[in-house]
């Protein structure tokens, strides 16, 4: 339950979490939970959620690299440029799918995917790419449902 209630917002004071009548301890106890969770890497990091839109990424869109795997080292390097691409929000290593790897994007406009998407295809090793452009998010969750 701890979990849920900082998930949802993180700025919840220790108190209140402690008071939840789901959850009913002290505040130390709740203090410590939430340092075991840190501890043992359930809680990767803290963390806040803006809104793409508002800040001038109007654009969402999803690029599948496909690699050579001739090119020795190509792999890794590639993976590296990807990771380190100012607008680039994940990258994930596919299997059973279409391409080598996916990144997920927000961008300003069609013009700044547009240049991203030929530095990508400009990147020693990697045989193509196609892109998806999301039209709208129907659900984009960031926290796990516990129960």
């Amino acid at each position: 339950r701890i979990l849920e209630l900082i998930q949802k917002d993180s700025k919840h004071k220790l108190e209140e979490i402690a008071r939840d009548p789901s959850v009913n301890l002290s505040i130390p106890t709740v203090r410590k939970r939430i340092m075991n969770l840190e501890d043992c890497g359930i809680i990767k990091k803290w963390t806040v959620i803006l809104d793409g839109k508002k800040l001038g990424r109007d654009v969402t869109a999803f690029i599948g690299v496909d690699i050579n795997y001739n090119i020795p080292g190509a792999e890794k390097k590639i993976r590296h440029k990807l990771v380190i691409m100012k607008d680039v929000m994940a990258v994930y290593h596919m299997a059973a799918f279409y391409h080598d790897y996916m990144a997920v994007v927000k961008t300003k406009n069609t013009s700044t995917l547009e240049a991203m998407i030929r530095t990508i295809n400009r990147f020693r090793g990697v045989k193509r790419t196609r892109t998806v452009i999301v039209l709208s998010a129907i659900k984009e969750e960031t926290a796990f449902s516990m129960f």
